[in-house]
Order: C-alpha cells, then structure tokens, then sequence
C-alpha cells in the first residue's frame, strides 16, 4: 500500500491536528460509539479518549478489562456456563462515570486452603469487547475504537496486542474499529496522549464526512491501526504492517541453555537504513520529505520504517486473513494429488 505524499497541505493538516484541531468544523451528528483496551478501565489513555469522543458529541459506552491485560491478542474466556461480572469498579477503583464499565470473569481461587472457591480475574480485551455488543444489542455500534494504549502496538508484534486483538475480534463481528496506540518513547517533544486522542476524533469525522448514505464507517472487515511515532511528529503515512517492529523483546534464549522474557533494545532509524551519519542528517532536517526517505533507502511503505521517521502511521488491516488469490492458486496447484480419503 503506498503511503500518501505528505504536500504542504497534508503537512499543514498534519501539523494542525497535534493540538489545534484539522480546522474542520465539528458536525451535528453523533456517532454510536464503544471503547475498550488491554490496560484496563481505570487506565489513562481510554478515559482521555472517552473525554474527547464525548466532548465531540458522540454517544460512547466503555466495556474494558478490570486489570491489565497487555499482549491477549484476541484471547477469550472458555468458562462456558460461568457468567461475566461487570460493574463500575476495576481493580483500581470506580471509573467514575455510569458509562465505563469494568468486565471481570470467574476463575479457580489458586489459594491454597482458601474458603472461596472462586474469584474473579480480568476479563481480557477480546472478552470485554464481545460482552459489549451483548449488552448493547438493539444499539446500532457505528464503530468500536481500542485503546488508547499505553505503549505502541507496531508492525509484526501488533498481532499479539489485546489492544488491536479488541479491534480485530470487532469487525470479525460486523463492526467497524480503530485500534490506537500512544508511543511509550514520545517524550515531552512528541505527541501527548490528549493530542492523539484529538487526532482519534479527527480521523472519525473524516470518515464520517466522506461515507455515504447507509454504509458503514469502513469497509467490511476493515480496522485501522493508529500510532504516533517516538519524539515529533512529521505528519501522517499511510502503511503496511509489514514484517518487522520497533521493539525488540520476547523470548531469548540465554547462556545457560534456557530462555528469557527479554527486552533486546529499539529499531532506529540508524539501524534501518544502515547508515548513522545519512540517518542524524534526515533526523535534524525538519523539512525532509518521505520522498528523501525514500531516496535514502528506507521502505516507505513500512510501519516500523516510518514511525523511526517521525510520521503518526495509520494502516488499513483486513479482518480476513485468506491470502491474496496467486497465493491460493499456487497451494492448490503444489496440492493437487491430495485425496480426501489419504489414499
């Protein structure tokens, strides 16, 4: 998927959208919205983007996780029988509001010689939103958005978030969604959590004011992913996920034949592009383009690639994970002697 150019108009729109709006008037509609996340109700970033979505003049419902649920991709509960807990409370205290609501699920107490034989634990992301569209049926969801998380959710590793899990598990249920992370390492020149929030409202009535008539916000099975970069913002690239990521943690094996949960340090710019010097050169110029980074080498089309390059990414992610047809055809035709009965 190319990425957009970013001419002065864009970047003008770019610019404006880190705290002074895009300059768009807001419409008289409102939309029916649901959040969720994986750091729970009572975190930040989904109270900050309850405030602004409010404030824009939509109708929004949070159902989130009680605790903290980082990295549940789109685990669910398999409790059959058991029935969720949700009120007003997380682990963490009340939301404060009527319409934040915390989702726990029944679990076996792990204490050993404890009276209660059950308690609950978090529900996850997936969970949470799910239990949402049960509670609200009868209300058309115009759109579901999760997050705002705390910490980016970028290229490959974005598969295992709970935040873009919640986004993915909604169009899979026919509704729109927008997955939205704040970048951990944005630092007091980057872009603000309020900022991107700003930014989430923006993007929603963008999407509202060219839909038309009768269609859904998105096409079918369609979310976005929405990340700000580490430090200032250029403006905004339209990307693939691609293969690789920003953050480099995980398994690692260690020197004593076993393995660890690691953090193996950040993907630079430096690093992408294999030179340091053309990299702080491209860094210190405000004024560089995407074509510059392009001509430098660097895969504009990528993610990972242009967030080290200060641009807010948006991409477009399909819910249907079948491969393209040359694909398809290639598998079938390697294999075409196969025999339902194995013979």
């Amino acid at each position: 998927m190319p990425v957009l150019p970013l001419n002065p108009l864009r970047r003008g729109i770019a610019t404006a959208a880190l705290g002074l709006g895009l300059g768009l008037a807001l419409p008289a509609w409102s939309l029916n919205i649901m959040v969720t996340n994986d750091d729970s109700c009572n975190a930040e970033g989904i109270n900050v983007l309850m405030d602004a979505l409010e404030a824009a003049g939509h109708s929004v419902t949070m159902y989130a996780p009680a605790g903290e649920q980082s990295g549940r991709g789109g685990a669910i509960s398999t409790a059959i029988g058991s029935s969720y807990d949700i009120s007003n409370v997380g682990f963490h205290g009340p939301t404060g509001a009527e319409n934040r609501y915390c989702v726990r699920v029944p679990s076996a107490n792990p204490a050993e010689g404890a009276e209660d034989e059950t308690i609950t634990i978090s529900a996850t992301p997936k969970d949470s939103m799910l239990v949402g569209l049960q509670r609200l049926k009868g209300t058309d969801i115009d759109l579901v958005v999760s997050g705002i998380n705390d910490g980016q959710n970028i290229g490959s590793t974005a598969t295992s978030s709970g935040t873009v899990g919640a986004a993915v598990g909604a169009v899979l249920s026919g509704i729109p969604a927008i997955a939205v992370s704040h970048n951990r390492f944005s630092g007091e020149a980057g872009m603000s959590v309020a900022e991107l929030a700003d930014l989430v409202v923006e993007v929603v009535a963008a999407l509202e004011e060219q839909r038309e008539a009768g269609e859904a916000l998105l096409p079918p099975l369609t979310a976005l992913n929405i990340n700000n970069p580490p430090g200032p913002v250029r403006g905004i690239a339209h990307t693939t996920l691609g293969t690789r990521t920003d953050i480099l943690y995980g398994p690692t094996a260690n020197d004593a034949g076993g393995v660890d949960i690691a953090f193996n340090g950040l993907v630079s710019l430096a690093s992408l592009l294999g030179d340091e010097a053309l990299a702080n050169e491209l860094a210190n110029n405000p004024d560089a383009t995407i074509e510059d980074f392009a001509a430098a080498g660097l895969d504009v089309n990528d993610e990972t690639s242009m967030s080290a390059a200060g641009y807010v990414t948006i991409t477009t992610m399909d819910g249907d994970f079948t491969a393209g047809l040359r694909k398809r055809e290639l598998l079938q035709l390697k294999l075409r002697d196969l025999s339902a009965g194995g013979e």
